[in-house]
C-alpha cells in the first residue's frame, strides 16, 4: 500500500467523482481487459505483471473473480496462465496468502471445482505442512515474526479461507491464529488496521459462526479487542466508513493520521475500501446484518466511481481514490475480487456474450450443471443452473435482436 506519507489533505478539496456514471460490471470489464493487456506472455518465463511478480496470486484472484462473474474467456486464460507462473515460482509451496487463495478461485472455474489440479495442489500444500518439524502451528505462527499484524492479518485470512476451502486437517488452527494476529492490530503496532480488520471479517464470515465468542479469549491488555466479540464486526467495520464524502474509509482506528499530522479526514485508500468492502459483503452475503446494504452500496460506488472506462488509462486504479497516486495491477487484482463479491445476486450485463464468444463458452460448457457448473455461471446465461437448450435460445434470441433480426 501507498506511504501515508502522501499526505491525505486535499481528500476534502479535490472534489468527488459523479456518482452513478460507470456500473460496476463496466469497472469490471475495463479493469480485468486492462490486466490481459499488461501480463507478460512471452518469453522463457510468462504469466505474470512487470514488477509485481510477488503479486501475481491477488492478480490472479481477480481475473478469476471477474471470469466467474462475466465469463470472458480472455480473463479465464489470463488467470489461468497467472496460475502457472506461481506454482512455477513456489514450486507447490505457497507462503503468501493471495498464492493460497488463488489456487482456490482457479479450482472454482476450473471444468470441474471439485477435482482438478489446483484443489489438489492446495491440499497437498496444507498437508505438507502439517508434515513438516514443527507442523501447521509453526507455520501459522511464523507470519508474526515476518510481518507486522496488519500484514500478517492479511496472509493468514487468505489462508484461513483456503485451508476450509480444501478441509485442511487442521482448517481450525489457521481460524483461530486469525483471531490471534486481529487482537494484535492497533493504531501503534499495525500499518494498516482498517485494511486488516476488512480481511479478518471476511476470512472469519466465510470460514465458521460470527456468534458471541470474544476476539481475545486470552488474559492480558487489550485496548482494542478486550471486549470485542465476533457479532460486532458489522457495526465496527461501518464505523471506519467516512460520512462524508463518497463512502471510502478511514486507515486507523482512531480516524487521525497518527504521527503524520495531515489535515482533513484520514482516508481514502484504495486497499482501505477494497478490503472494508469485502468484509461488508461477507456480513451482507450471511445475513449478519439488516442495515449493511447501504454501507455496501457506499462503498462499492465509490470504488467503482474512480475506474475509467475509455481512454489511455481505462481499467488503471491508483492506491488513493482520489489523489493522484501510482497504478498498481495488485490494486486492480484486489478491486476486482471486492467488486465481484459486492455483485453477488445482481445479474451481470452479459453484453459481450451475444456473439460468437459467448457460443464458444456454451459448447465448452455444455450440458454442466451442479457441481459440475461450480459457482461459475458461465454458459448458464439464463441462471436455472443447467447449460442446455434454454441457454441457446437465451444467447440466439438476442444475437437475433442485435443484429436488427426478428
Amino acid at each position: 500500500m501507498l506511504s501515508v506519507i502522501m499526505g491525505l489533505a486535499a481528500l476534502g478539496a479535490a472534489g468527488v467523482p459523479a456518482w452513478g456514471a460507470v456500473s460496476s460490471d463496466q469497472a469490471i470489464r475495463a479493469i480485468a481487459d486492462r490486466l490481459v493487456d499488461a501480463q507478460v506472455i512471452e518469453g522463457t518465463q510468462t504469466g505474470y505483471w512487470p514488477g509485481e511478480s510477488q503479486y501475481t496470486g491477488s492478480i490472479v484472484v481477480g481475473l478469476a473473480a471477474a471470469y466467474r462473474r462475466q465469463c470472458k474467456p480472455a480473463w479465464r486464460d489470463a488467470a489461468v496462465r497467472g496460475g502457472a507462473f506461481i506454482t512455477y515460482a513456489t514450486g507447490g509451496y505457497f507462503l503468501r496468502g493471495e498464492d493460497a487463495f488463488a489456487m482456490v478461485m482457479l479450482s472454482e472455474i476450473s471444468a470441474d471445482p471439485k477435482d482438478n489440479p489446483y484443489r489438489r495442489s492446495l491440499e497437498a500444500f496444507y498437508e505438507k505442512v502439517r508434515m513438516r518439524p514443527g507442523g501447521t502451528l509453526r507455520f501459522v505462527t511464523d507470519f508474526k515474526k515476518r510481518f507486522e499484524p496488519s500484514t500478517a492479518v492479511l496472509h493468514m485470512a487468505y489462508h484461513t479461507v483456503a485451508a476450509h476451502y480444501v478441509n485442511a486437517a487442521e482448517k481450525r488452527l489457521f481460524r483461530g491464529v486469525l483471531l490471534m494476529y486481529l487482537a494484535l492490530v492497533n493504531d501503534e503496532a499495525a500499518s494498516w488496521p482498517v485494511m486488516a480488520l476488512g480481511l479478518a471479517t471476511w476470512a472469519l464470515a466465510e470460514t465458521g459462526p460470527l456468534d458471541e465468542t470474544p476476539v481475545v479469549w486470552w488474559t492480558g491488555d487489550w485496548p482494542v479487542w478486550g471486549r470485542r466479540r465476533l457479532n460486532e464486526l458489522s457495526s465496527l467495520l461501518c464505523s471506519h466508513q467516512l460520512a462524508e464524502p463518497g463512502g471510502y474509509f478511514y486507515w486507523r482506528f482512531d480516524h487521525t493520521n497518527g504521527m503524520w499530522g495531515w489535515p482533513g479526514p484520514a482516508g481514502g485508500f484504495t486497499e482501505d475500501a477494497v478490503y472494508a468492502l469485502l468484509g461488508l459483503a461477507a456480513l451482507q452475503r450471511r445475513g449478519a446484518d439488516a442495515g449493511l446494504e447501504q454501507a455496501v452500496a457506499r462503498a462499492r460506488d465509490a470504488l467503482v466511481q474512480t475506474v475509467e472506462i475509455t481512454g489511455d488509462t481505462a481499467g488503471a486504479v491508483r492506491g488513493h481514490v482520489i489523489e493522484d497516486s501510482p497504478e498498481l495491477h495488485v490494486y486492480a487484482g484486489e478491486m476486482l475480487m471486492a467488486l465481484c463479491a459486492a455483485s453477488d445476486g445482481e445479474e451481470p450485463n452479459l453484453e459481450w456474450a451475444i456473439g460468437p464468444e459467448g457460443l464458444g463458452v456454451l459448447a465448452e460448457r455444455w450440458l454442466s450443471a451442479g457441481e459440475a457448473l461450480g459457482s461459475c455461471r458461465c454458459g448458464d446465461w439464463d441462471g436455472d443452473g443447467r447449460v442446455d437448450m434454454g441457454d441457446f435460445l437465451w444467447l440466439s434470441q438476442r444475437w437475433r435482436s442485435a443484429e436488427g433480426g426478428p
